[in-house]
């Protein structure tokens, strides 16, 4: 067999492409080389005679092209023949579902969670995070909208102590509906009491008690100024305290 008389960063041999000159052992230089497959390897100067590869020649076959292989998204397409510049891995053209191509490294295939789309899955990920119900969304109903907002200062006054309103609900015991709460809290809200009319707002039936399916609805401002706690009686709401009133005989003196 010839003898490799020449060795420099860029020499190929076999399936092996030497990156660079990493130190030396007590049999001589060893060089760093990186293999068709991906993997790198640290190689003495005399080695690199028979080693041909990083070993998978002789861990169950050759090495086999990715053409035709699918990693998560990507689809292989063809070898594009160009090496990624810091590592001189080989690059290959793929094809993610959402149709765009991107060049991926063989380590970046194989690696454990290695790359798995052109970058819209890690985009799909982040909106996923972000967007919990949608309310704010420009194709939604107003009425949606509206109830969108009430259900946010419904929360606000009950459960941030720096609400200017915190004094007069949520320190003062006002509850929210446990349904009404967590990441699908206003679907449950809006599941309840469907969209907001225009022109009310939401009021407690009993402005003692919390907000819940059974004492809350949409009111107007009339409604809503009729209702105010200083027109409970023994914590009975105004329309309860008229209706056991009972009715003045006529020419009766008050």
């Amino acid at each position: 067999m010839a003898r490799i008389n020449l060795i420099r960063a860029g020499r190929r041999v076999g399936k092996l492409l030497v990156l660079r000159r990493a130190g030396t052992n007590k049999r001589g230089r060893l060089w760093l080389c990186i293999c068709d497959c991906g993997r790198k390897k640290l190689i003495n100067t005399n080695s690199l005679r028979v080693v041909k590869s990083c070993g998978c020649m002789y861990r169950g076959g050759r090495f086999q092209s990715f053409v035709g292989k699918r990693f998560g998204r990507l689809f292989v397409m063809r070898d594009s023949g160009e090496r990624q510049k810091d590592s001189g891995a080989r690059m290959w053209s793929c094809r993610c579902d959402c149709g765009r191509d991107k060049l991926v490294a063989s380590c970046d295939l194989t690696k454990t969670n290695g790359t798995q789309s052109c970058g819209c899955l890690f985009l799909e990920h982040c909106a996923t995070i972000r967007r919990t119900h949608g309310a704010r969304s420009m194709d939604v109903p107003p009425g949606v909208k509206r109830a969108y907002s009430s259900w946010s200062n419904m929360r606000t006054r009950c459960l941030n102590p720096n609400s200017i309103n915190w004094k007069d609900y949520g320190g003062a015991g006002i509850t929210v509906h446990k349904a009404w709460l967590g990441p699908n809290g206003f679907r449950a809200f809006l599941a309840d009491m469907g969209q907001r009319p225009e022109g009310t707002t939401l009021d407690r039936r009993n402005a003692f008690e919390g907000y819940n399916p059974n004492n809350c609805r949409w009111a107007d401002a009339e409604t809503q100024a009729n209702n105010q706690r200083r027109f409970y009686v023994d914590g009975k709401p105004p329309a309860e305290v008229i209706a056991g009133c009972e009715p003045i005989a006529p020419g009766a003196e008050w």
